[in-house]
């Protein structure tokens, strides 16, 4: 896990991934210092951001807040909740776990299901499975339907909640278009 600065002049390795499987999906929540990421070997892991070492030092320890999950894909963090979800694609299901990956249980059950964004500030989850974009409530998981047919194959989603009118972005690997 590399942390780079926003001009791209700067970088810091943070972990060593060595032994994690290789990465799928990653999240950060800058004000928890704290980097998550989903894995191929069906684990998340998690680092720290902002432990106390100098530029170039050795990677800061990784740790395995969850294992066994068929295939996690995508992840995110809601910070002020306390919460991890975990798009797991194979199994058909988003699983939430807290922070230090304790309580995980399915969220939802949504065949094909692949990216997901946690928009805390609109307090809903926005995912993606196969030509469609959704949209649930955090606390409830009731679902209603964005985009349905103008994707190929809707891989990961992006939320700005800040835009005017809510812009959402959608990689389409089918069709190789955001």
């Amino acid at each position: 896990v590399l942390k780079v600065s926003p001009d791209g002049r700067n970088y810091d390795s943070l972990a060593n991934l060595n032994q994690t499987g290789t990465p799928k999906g990653i999240a950060r929540a800058d004000e928890l210092s704290l980097v998550v990421w989903a894995s191929e070997d069906g684990s998340v892991y998690r680092t720290r951001t902002s432990m106390s070492r100098e530029q170039g030092a050795a990677p800061t320890p990784v740790e395995r807040i969850i294992a066994n999950l068929t295939a996690p894909f995508d992840i995110d963090i809601a910070p002020t909740l306390g919460r991890i979800f975990i798009s797991d694609p194979t199994a058909g299901k988003i699983y939430v776990s807290d922070l230090e990956g304790g309580g995980l249980s399915e969220w939802k059950t949504v065949a094909g299901v692949h990216g997901l964004d946690v928009v805390e500030d609109l307090e809903h989850v926005y995912y993606t499975a196969g030509s469609a974009v959704y949209r649930a409530p955090i606390d409830n998981a009731t679902a209603s339907t964005l985009v349905a047919g103008n994707f190929t194959l809707a891989l990961r989603v992006a939320v700005d909640p800040l835009a005017t009118t809510e812009a959402i972005y959608v990689a389409d690997f089918g069709d190789d278009t955001i």
